[in-house]
């Protein structure tokens, strides 16, 4: 073991960047084709698009969710270490719905509050989900989940 890691914690930080780099990952990679989205079609496309790969990566993932949710709102440093990550999750997420938002592709709305109830109802679903909860299936519910947001965010087309 210790070949590997310096102690515990170590082991806990590189469990945690398994689990969120591929997180991270897919939605930098969907800020950055958002960045050339010309209409909020191409935009609700991508969003459903995310939602897939995010959704496709959850059984890969499904061992090391089971940590976030064990660790989220813990004291100490497994706790420090969530919430560091967590943290990164919503300033992407901010990051995608402020661009969008300065292109006139969403309407205007309170950045931080809607990426917070972005992140709070891909938690909850994702709970649900590793929980075998009834009629919680993890690609409808992305689509669903997708969906939802988009129109809640969507401009009027009065």
């Amino acid at each position: 073991f210790y070949l590997y890691y310096e102690d515990k914690q170590a082991l806990f930080n590189a469990l945690c960047e398994r689990l969120y780099a591929p997180i991270v990952g897919a939605l930098d990679a969907t800020a950055e084709a958002l960045r050339n989205a010309a209409s909020p079609q191409e935009q609700q496309l991508l969003f459903l698009q995310m939602a897939a790969n995010l959704a496709g990566l959850a059984p890969t993932l499904r061992p090391l969710l089971m940590l976030h949710f064990r660790e989220a709102h813990s004291a100490g440093p497994s706790g420090e270490v969530v919430g560091m990550w967590t943290s990164r999750l919503q300033e992407r997420a901010e990051t995608i719905l402020t661009d969008a938002r300065s292109r006139g592709l969403i309407r205007d709305h309170d950045v931080r509050t809607v990426a917070l109830a972005i992140i709070g109802a891909v938690e909850r679903l994702t709970w649900a989900w590793l929980n075998d909860e009834s009629r919680v299936y993890r690609d409808t519910v992305a689509l669903e989940l997708s969906t939802v947001f988009f129109r809640g965010i969507h401009p009027d087309e009065s």
